[in-house]
């Protein structure tokens, strides 16, 4: 989750943070301030353990409304127009075979293996994220 304001501040972060942490789902918090780099932003994270006991990780970047970049506001039109049924389930399953394994990837390398290089089964995704440079990206689908 984005949120945009005129300028990000731990003080309106942690306002957030406290109303979501008193649910009595809510099991863990945290917090890490990236103003000074890459990120520019503030970023928040809870964990949040559903009925059935499946905990869902949320992410929350504070970012200033003239934020550079990348941002995930940006990929939602290029991931709309490009996505398909198959894609979708792919990524998916991708995603679930990940957790399932604890191996940590980040969405966006998922996406773009599956979009742009038509990555079909997991080993292979491995064998792709290995190779791929960390950090930032501003990778964004290719038109369908």
């Amino acid at each position: 989750m984005e949120i945009y304001c005129d300028e990000p501040n731990v003080e309106s972060g942690f306002e957030v943070l406290k109303n979501l942490a008193i649910h009595p789902n809510v099991t863990k918090a945290r917090f890490s301030n990236h103003l000074d780099g890459p990120d520019q932003g503030l970023y928040f994270q809870i964990r949040y353990k559903n009925d059935d006991g499946e905990v869902w990780k949320l992410d929350m970047w504070l970012l200033a409304h003239d934020h550079p970049g990348p941002c995930a506001r940006d990929l939602v039109e290029p991931l709309k127009n490009a996505l398909d049924d198959a894609k979708r389930k792919t990524i998916l399953t991708f995603k679930e075979e990940a957790i399932k394994n604890g191996i940590k990837i980040p969405s966006i390398q998922i996406y773009e293996a599956v979009m742009d290089h038509n990555i079909q089964n997991f080993n292979e995704l491995m064998r792709w994220h290995e190779k791929q440079p960390q950090g930032l990206t501003t990778w964004k689908p290719k038109s369908p």
